[in-house]
């Protein structure tokens, strides 16, 4: 509760702005405290601010809990996104679950001919390694599935579903962010090396999209 407060305000534990931790004793608020205007029409209009933003919180404080976005981590919060076209959101989270399928589908393809990679390149435990990658490959075709039927069909769940998926989904997309040295045979190790380093970026993009796709969709229903 103290991050979410925490996070509302901007502040952090480390450098506190706001709330500080008191060792041992609990918490305690810095920032200097004011009467309220007694104002009626302050007083009148508040309830009805607080009404229209309250589904902004909870979708925000949902989007944080789903995503595992906390006071000090280096995640980006949906707050810090950009505002991009809707339109152009959908058809990138489209093209990266697309790219990544033809991944999957492309190794799965030339298995022979990743088995020959691996053993030249005296990888141990080569069998194992085919293991993996088929495996991984078999069970992250659904998902991707999943994936662009929930952007095609403007799932409203997309973004508690996919930060559920997302602390697994990095791990895997982190591992096939080397497929393309699965194309040594037809480009150079610089090459592959070159394509890789976007790769391990993309799961973070791929979510930031995730995040603004789910707060235009917010949008557009409040409009």
């Amino acid at each position: 509760a103290v991050n979410k407060i925490r996070d509302a305000l901007g502040d952090s534990a480390a450098v506190p702005r706001y709330v500080e931790t008191v060792a041992g004793r609990g918490y305690r608020f810095l920032a200097p405290v004011t009467a309220a205007s007694s104002d009626k029409q302050v007083t009148a209009a508040a309830p009805a601010e607080d009404a229209e933003g309250a589904g902004a919180r909870l979708e925000t404080e949902q989007s944080r809990d789903a995503t595992g976005v906390s006071g000090g981590t280096f995640l980006t919060t949906p707050e810090e996104l950009p505002t991009a076209p809707r339109a152009l959101v959908r058809n990138l989270l489209l093209l990266v679950q697309a790219m990544y399928l033809g991944f999957y589908l492309g190794a799965l393809a030339n298995l022979s001919e990743i088995n020959d990679i691996f053993v030249e390149a005296n990888l141990s435990h080569p069998a194992a390694l085919m293991v993996v990658l088929v495996t991984t490959a078999a069970a992250l075709i659904p998902i991707r599935l999943f994936i662009i039927a929930a952007v095609a069909l403007d799932f409203r769940n997309l973004q508690s579903k996919f930060g559920t998926l997302f602390p697994a989904l990095l791990i895997f997309d982190l591992l096939w962010a080397v497929s393309p040295f699965l194309l040594i045979h037809h480009i150079n190790a610089g090459l592959a090396l070159g394509l890789s380093a976007p790769l391990v970026y993309l799961p973070f993009a791929q979510r930031s999209l995730v995040l603004m796709y789910s707060r235009e969709r917010l949008n557009a229903v409040r409009t």
